[in-house]
């Protein structure tokens, strides 16, 4: 048997580079690195998927099995990435900012783990593609099948 859910998370998530703040503790009068905690930008996505996303899919939730290998399709879709001056004197040198998928995959990866138990270190097969259509979204398929 084949399990599949297939919904949108209808915002996009925060770039990796502006999901983890260093923390600091201060130890004897002196300030000392503490390692990466979650910024503010971070915590705010993980409480819009809890809320918003996550009660759409309780009912299908039911027959995911954590143990299960999966393979997740994620479709981005980030209309603001076009370059409005591409093409004109002075304008942008590519019609797309830079924008990486990869940096956005893990925020969207630890929401799946930690409100849904779909454990990322069971993803055997991944695959990120960017579309510019609005609105912003990322439109998310997992499928696990039983090992035969």
């Amino acid at each position: 048997m084949e399990v599949v859910l297939e919904f949108t998370v209808p915002f996009l998530p925060p770039s990796s580079n502006l999901i983890y703040e260093p923390r600091f503790l201060f130890i004897h009068g002196k300030k000392r690195f503490a390692g990466m905690r979650l910024s503010a930008d971070a915590k705010k996505f993980q409480r819009r998927f809890s809320s918003e996303v996550v009660p759409t899919q309780l009912p299908k939730l039911i027959g995911l099995d954590p143990t299960k290998l999966q393979t997740i399709y994620m479709v981005f879709h980030m209309p603001g990435i076009l370059n409005k001056t591409f093409g004109k004197k002075g304008g942008a040198k590519t019609r797309y900012k830079r924008v990486d998928l990869s940096n956005r995959l893990k925020l969207i990866e630890d929401c799946l783990r930690d409100a849904m138990n779909i454990d990322d270190s069971m993803t055997f097969d991944i695959s990120l593609s960017k579309r510019t259509d609005p609105p912003d979204r990322v439109d998310l398929l997992v499928i696990q099948e039983d090992d035969e």
